[in-house]
């Protein structure tokens, strides 16, 4: 059992879309809505009165909160004076993220590899199994091996001048922000994330692969009812299931999180690295479970795909699916990274 504290003064119970997702966990497995991950999380750890007395101290919301309510001062110090004795752990939510000093552990999805410090933990994304939500079965489904494989992809990719210039300006402006102290998120590469998405689609379109691309103009292709939410989700995971390998780019934030909806299809991501750091990188090795192409490599795309592909052979290739599903399942949902990450920082510590 891991012994947590979290400080009461510097928790809002009102926000709880920034709790930290240990508290979040916390609360569902009390109530009507936990789920087996969370009691799994939850019988790992022990939630205890005093801080002298935890393996580590937790900062209870996520970095934005404190910034926007300005109390990220008092936190920090809060945090500062503790962990040299006890590990402090934190979260910072989306696409952009907070970096905070050196000493406090923070679990967060956008990561720069180059930026990054050793506190800076890339957490993957938590979502409801795509196989039994959508499929309703208890087990992916292996696809056959074809001497040339099926590249699939649903989602926005879209790329006009006007778009790409749009995409650059925002960048561009909320790094401006943040230089001149008006902006606390964290600095971006300047880019079109969108136009990027659209040159890896059209060069693999170039090649001699067999495609299965979905474009969307807009995210979830517009969806705005719950009826139409169902729709293009299952359209979305039914184009993965119907797909040997599945494209793999960043959007907003320096993360995909359809990266790790691939792998809990039991699906083989084609991974275009934008400087990235990716979860628990010092126990599994990464570029086993994906075609890894760094963004300076995109020209070559077809020929990486085809060239792991004919590696992998039959016998391969119907294994990594269930590798990449089985990886996903031990240590890509909640209880598993977590219990794992939490038993590395105290053991570190």
């Amino acid at each position: 059992m891991i012994k947590i504290f979290y400080p009461a003064q510097f928790f809002d119970a009102n926000v709880r879309g920034s709790w930290m997702e240990l508290l979040r966990s916390k609360d569902r497995s009390t109530r009507g809505s936990k789920t087996a991950d969370d009691l799994a999380l939850q019988n790992g750890i022990s939630w205890i009165d005093k801080p002298e007395d935890a393996d580590m101290l937790l900062v209870p919301m996520d970095w934005a909160y404190y910034y926007k309510q300005k109390s990220h001062g008092k936190v920090l110090q809060w945090a500062n004076d503790w962990k040299n004795k006890i590990p402090v752990i934190s979260q910072s939510n989306g696409d952009h993220g907070i970096t905070v000093a050196d000493g406090i552990w923070q679990f967060r999805s956008n990561i720069y590899a180059s930026k990054n410090n050793h506190y800076q933990l890339a957490t993957p994304p938590f979502f409801p199994d795509p196989v039994v939500t959508n499929f309703k079965q208890n087990e992916i489904t292996v696809r056959p091996y074809e001497e040339v494989p099926v590249i699939g992809f649903c989602g926005q990719s879209i790329s006009t001048p006007y778009k790409r210039i749009k995409d650059i300006l925002r960048v561009s402006f909320l790094n401006v922000l943040h230089l001149i102290g008006a902006n606390y998120w964290d600095t971006h590469k300047i880019m079109s994330t969108s136009h990027l998405r659209e040159k890896v689609l059209r060069t693999i379109e170039k090649s001699s692969l067999q495609t299965n691309f979905i474009r969307r103009t807009k995210y979830r292709a517009g969806a705005s009812t719950p009826e139409q939410r169902e729709k293009t989700t299952l359209e979305y995971f039914k184009n993965q299931q119907d797909s040997d390998y599945i494209v793999c780019v960043r959007g907003g934030g320096n993360f995909s999180v359809r990266f790790y909806e691939t792998l809990a299809m039991g699906r083989i991501p084609v991974f275009i690295n934008t400087d990235c750091k990716l979860p628990l990188e010092n126990n599994i090795e990464w570029e086993k479970h994906a075609v890894w192409v760094e963004e300076e490599e995109i020209q070559d795309i077809a020929e990486k795909i085809m060239a792991f592909h004919e590696k992998l052979g039959e016998d391969g290739f119907r294994a990594l699916q269930q590798h990449n599903r089985k990886l996903w399942e031990a240590n890509m949902t909640l209880s598993s990274f977590y219990l794992q990450a939490l038993n590395e920082i105290v053991k570190q510590s």
